[in-house]
């Protein structure tokens, strides 16, 4: 599965109150994988970092000084985009156990900042993506 994909999953995951959830054995999954996407974001998420950081670091004097930003630096500006979203792509080994998602269509298991329209679409997605059943 690639990182972009694990992201947005883990994004869904965190709007959910899995410590709500009554069903012990769905929360127990959930937390599970929670736990697992959460670990490849994180990791993707630094190495993102240190190379945004190095590109700040290279690019300091054009980054603060917008007349410093020639060629040279849009070209390395792009080329950093470009490994950063080649990141995103990457595909990456996780397993996920699938959980029933019957019981998330309760609104109150959702974040506050979630709206009622986006809870069938985020669960959608977990189905398409073979995290829920």
């Amino acid at each position: 599965m690639n990182i972009e994909n694990i992201t947005t999953i883990e994004h869904i995951l965190s709007g959910i109150k899995i410590n709500k959830l009554t069903d012990k054995k769905a929360k127990a999954v959930i937390l599970k994988d929670y736990l697992a996407v959460r670990k490849v974001v994180k990791e993707a998420e630094a190495e993102k970092d240190e190379i945004v950081r190095k590109f700040q670091d290279d690019w300091k004097e054009a980054i603060q000084d917008e007349s410093k930003r020639d060629d040279a630096f849009h070209d390395a500006q792009a080329d950093t985009v470009l490994v950063l979203r080649g990141i995103d792509g990457r595909d990456v080994d996780i397993t996920l156990d699938k959980f029933p998602s019957a019981g998330l269509y309760d609104a109150d298991l959702w974040a506050d900042d979630i709206l009622l329209a986006q809870i069938p679409g985020s669960i959608d997605f977990l189905v398409e993506n073979g995290v829920a059943e």
